[in-house]
């Protein structure tokens, strides 16, 4: 009777952990996001950066990168919105954000299919 306890209460605690992890790899606020990022394409990406370029994420919601230039973004829970001035006049970038096995810094995908993304950096 009291293993039974026991292995309930750890498969309780395991089931806790699994549900903070997942629950932390979606949960983006600001302060977390906010930093210098850095990409690691060695190659161009449609409407990204053309080589490895640097993205420094505001608290204001504001951004700057070699890239885009300048502009807003908005957080929507793992995912994350960019909208910029460009010649034609106003574009955007939408894409989403992860963690590295759920626990490293954040991660703003790229291309998912090529694993390129901006990494945080500070």
């Amino acid at each position: 009777m009291h293993w039974q306890t026991l292995k309930m209460k750890k498969v309780i605690i395991f089931s806790i952990f699994i549900i903070g992890l997942i629950f932390w790899n979606n949960f983006f606020p600001m302060w977390i996001l906010s930093g210098t990022y850095v990409s690691n394409n060695p190659e161009p990406i449609i409407e990204g950066p053309s080589s490895i370029d640097t993205l420094v994420l505001f608290k204001n919601g504001t951004f700057k990168n070699g890239a885009w230039g300048s502009g807003d973004f908005q957080i929507k829970g793992a995912e994350i919105e960019f909208s910029y001035e460009y010649i034609f006049g106003k574009a955007g970038y939408h894409t989403s954000i992860d963690r590295f096995l759920f626990v490293g810094k954040p991660r703003i995908s790229l291309n998912s299919d090529l694993n390129y993304y901006y990494k945080k950096v500070k």
